[in-house]
């Protein structure tokens, strides 16, 4: 199975990439061909909700979403870690999914045929300074519009709360063994993860 994972904290070592690299330890422990993209390393700019170019190409912005789209449509599966800031995503995240417009308006206009009948599991990794349920409620709200525009399905979740300093996570013992298993049952079962 070919499996994107993308990063989206700005920091190196930050708690949700530390996760995501052990999820991605339990995924490799399958079959896994494993791509990775590290969201804050690319320019991405604002959707700017113009019409799509007429060149093939999905958008007509040229910058480092120019990858991230056939990425993202040719992976099998997909996972995606992200801290919480402002109550919701970090703007490296929701930037790219904003660069995703496109693609829904293809879909719509039936442009675009996913295989929606045989879903691509996708997974959602989380982190937080506090212990609010709610921003994690936003936060998996724009992920789910986000697989659901992309082919993918919701297949499971892993939230960590109260992870304040950097690198918390790593005396977690609990969230990087569920991180673990859920990149091993992902693979495995074809997507029924839930953390």
């Amino acid at each position: 199975m070919k499996l994107l994972a993308l990063y989206g904290s700005p920091r190196p070592r930050g708690n949700s990439t530390i996760l995501l690299d052990r999820f991605l330890e339990g995924a490799s422990s399958q079959e896994t061909e494993i791509n990775r993209i590290y969201l804050s390393q690319l320019t991405i700019s604002p959707c700017q909700a113009c019409l799509p170019p007429e060149t093939g190409r999905w958008c007509r912005i040229d910058d480092g979403m120019t990858a991230v789209y056939e990425e993202v449509l040719a992976a099998e599966a997909l996972v995606i870690a992200s801290p919480i800031y402002f109550g919701s995503l970090p703007a490296q995240v929701k930037a790219m999914i904003d660069r995703f417009q496109c693609v829904w308006l293809a879909r719509k206009r039936g442009e675009l045929l996913l295989p929606f009948d045989k879903k691509k599991p996708g997974f959602f990794l989380c982190v937080e300074a506090s212990h609010r349920q709610d921003f994690f409620q936003n936060a998996r709200a724009i992920v789910r519009n986000f697989f659901a525009t992309t082919g993918f399905l919701y297949s499971g979740e892993l939230f960590c709360r109260g992870l304040e300093k950097q690198g918390d996570v790593s005396s977690r013992k609990e969230c990087l063994e569920q991180a673990y298993q859920a990149g091993v049952t992902l693979i495995h079962k074809g997507g029924t993860a839930r953390g």
